[in-house]
């Protein structure tokens, strides 16, 4: 009997845990302040030495009005670093830029009935510029 109990317990604790850690998951799915759902991520390559390296991954969420962009550090996490990510629509614009040691963003553009285009510039510890990505193109048309 408390064999079959254990084994009760045992799945009763993983249905729980399963239960507890699914919304925590699906939060950071729509992360890092943006809301909607994912619609488009890339990887910013950086230039240079650092030609050949993903510095960063660039993800966009749509909540049907809204796009939301952040630009995710994939070098010097944790560390803090100059960045900038800049979003456009035929609406406007938004930039965050400032020193950063996880991701920049979110920024965030109406782009109903248009498309949107970013830009993402990184400098490393020593202040020299590792990556300006810009050739995304619009995307996102909608």
């Amino acid at each position: 009997m408390l064999g079959k109990l254990s084994r009760v317990l045992t799945v009763l604790g993983i249905a729980t845990a399963a239960t507890v850690l699914g919304p925590v998951s699906n939060a950071s799915a729509g992360g890092y302040g943006c809301n909607g759902d994912l619609v488009y991520s890339a990887d910013v390559k950086g230039v240079d030495a650092y030609e050949d390296t993903v510095v960063a991954h660039l993800y966009a969420y749509w909540d049907g009005t809204y796009n939301c962009e952040v630009a995710v550090k994939k070098v010097f996490v944790g560390t803090s670093t100059r960045m900038s990510l800049t979003l456009w629509s035929d609406y406007g614009s938004d930039t965050d830029s400032g020193y950063f040691s996880q991701y920049a963003g979110p920024v965030k553009v109406k782009a109903v009935g248009s498309c949107i285009w970013e830009e993402v510039d990184m400098w490393n510890t020593a202040g020299r510029n590792i990556a300006q990505s810009y050739n995304y193109g619009k995307h996102n048309c909608g």
